[in-house]
């Protein structure tokens, strides 16, 4: 059996297609001693004491590799994501999230609580907060990523 780790990145906290659970984040590009690594903190854990026996000077001293990635999925749809993460200054700092297939496309807020996919260019209602959707129309990823300067609401 391959060993991993374990990752809690930022985003997202429940399936962008479904808004269902998603199952632990895993990945290989770490040391593999199944400990837990949280996106911001410095030192990996082991919350769940599934590591192998590792000492906490150990521990201390684990590091994730400058660029690794991580993988999930709904355990309702299925639907599969990738994460992304890179580490500056010994810390996890970014994550740039994918679906299965490596893909994302950007998403414009257009009103409030409206926003429009950038590869098709439908909209739908969803609240500002979520930072990842899947289309409803074209079924991508997507990511909210900018505002549209849309100005003065219409009358109607």
């Amino acid at each position: 059996m391959s060993e991993y780790d374990y990752y809690l990145p930022d985003e997202p906290a429940a399936c962008p297609r479904c808004k269902g659970p998603l199952a632990a984040w895993h990945g290989w590009d770490g040391p593999c001693r199944m400990v837990t690594w949280v996106q911001g903190e410095r030192h990996a854990s082991d919350p769940n004491g599934e590591a192998q026996v590792i000492s906490p000077d150990q521990l201390a001293h684990l590091r994730l590799p400058e660029e690794f990635e991580a993988h999930t999925w709904c355990l309702r749809c299925w639907y599969g994501l990738v994460g992304r993460g890179l580490r500056k200054w010994d810390r996890w700092t970014d994550w740039i999230l994918t679906d299965d297939r490596g893909q994302v496309s950007g998403a414009e807020a257009v009103d409030a609580g409206r926003r429009r996919c950038c590869h098709c260019r439908k909209s739908w209602e969803e609240d500002e907060s979520v930072l990842y959707r899947t289309c409803p129309s074209c079924e991508r990823l997507t990511k909210l990523t900018s505002r549209m300067d849309s100005g003065p609401a219409p009358s109607g």
